[in-house]
């Protein structure tokens, strides 16, 4: 199965922390049976119908902040905002809508669900600590355990209903968009995953899996989303 990663970068990044950054979804995905193919902008960024024409899948990586406005909020001092380059949501809104236009499965990470929530009309915390006033660490590979909704797909792909993930997020799902259900949280309550249970596979989580290749919930994740990728291709 074929299956296209949203990115961040223009082109092919030089920065050895950044080919890692993908290496690790490149090789997660290959994990899951997928062969994986990175969508840099420059290339794919004129191209959706391609995109949506050549892969069986969207993974939607980990990245900046979204812009307050499309989430119609004001930005708030000392949020901490790292705004993304705007090419990449104007592309990803496209994506979104064409994938789920020809019913084929999309995985948002980290960033990736927050855009999939906002996308569906849903909000954002800016600022984890700034608006919560959580005292649990969900920056700079953080490890916390995330409690998992035992009637939802993510129990029934990962069969667990507790696990510890790595954390890499200042901002979260504030307000979980209409027709999604928030199916993953944290010991502070903060939501580590949404999902929407009338598209084929669409959900986002908040956690990093693919900086945690040996997990089962890393593991059981990526098999789930290559074979939804599979039997979308068959009905289609």
């Amino acid at each position: 199965m074929k299956v296209a990663l949203s990115v961040s970068y223009p082109s092919p990044p030089t920065d050895e922390k950044d080919i890692w950054r993908i290496e690790c979804y490149l090789n997660a995905i290959r994990m899951g049976g997928g062969t994986p193919t990175t969508l840099f902008l420059d290339e794919w960024e004129s191209r959706p119908e391609d995109v949506v024409r050549e892969f069986d899948g969207l993974i939607l990586s980990g990245g900046a902040d979204l812009p307050t406005e499309w989430y119609g909020q004001q930005p708030l001092e000392g949020a901490g905002l790292d705004l993304i380059s705007p090419r990449r949501p104007e592309f990803e809104k496209t994506l979104v809508t064409l994938f789920l236009e020809a019913k084929k499965p999309i995985l948002g990470i980290c960033y990736g669900l927050q855009f999939l929530n906002v996308y569906k009309g849903g909000a954002l915390y800016q600022d984890l600590k700034l608006q919560t006033g959580t005292d649990l660490q969900h920056v700079d590979g953080a490890q916390h355990v995330v409690e998992v909704r035992r009637e939802s797909r993510l129990f029934k792909i990962i069969g667990e209903t507790e696990f510890t993930v790595p954390s890499y997020h200042h901002q979260a799902v504030s307000e979980v968009a209409p027709g999604g259900v928030a199916s993953a949280f944290a010991p502070d309550g903060i939501i580590e995953a949404v999902e929407w249970n009338d598209d084929p596979f669409f959900l986002g989580v908040q956690w990093h899996p693919e900086r945690d290749p040996d997990s089962n919930a890393t593991q059981k994740l990526m098999v789930a989303f290559v074979s939804a990728c599979e039997l979308s291709q068959v009905s289609n």
